[in-house]
């Protein structure tokens, strides 16, 4: 099984490059998608840490489709306080 995660946003690599590698490997790959700005992406939020984390410590792998909100940084509400 193999796991892809981008962000929707990112100039570097554009999200439709990982989309078109997701299609290519078929029922094999699972894309996990940021819908938000930048690059790089482990420890960004909540929802796409703690997938990513499950996957590398039990391979147990996000459902197809998996997409996490822009608005859940991690840190956020305490930046905002």
């Amino acid at each position: 099984m193999t796991s892809n995660t981008v962000f929707r946003r990112t100039p570097s690599t554009p999200y439709e490059w990982s989309a078109n590698v997701a299609r290519q490997l078929g029922h094999k790959a699972v894309l996990l998608t940021h819908e938000g700005w930048g690059h790089g992406i482990y420890g960004r939020t909540e929802c796409i840490t703690t997938a990513m984390d499950k996957y590398l410590l039990t391979l147990t792998v996000p459902p197809q489709g998996f997409h996490c909100p822009a608005d859940q940084e991690v840190g956020a509400k305490a930046k905002r306080q």
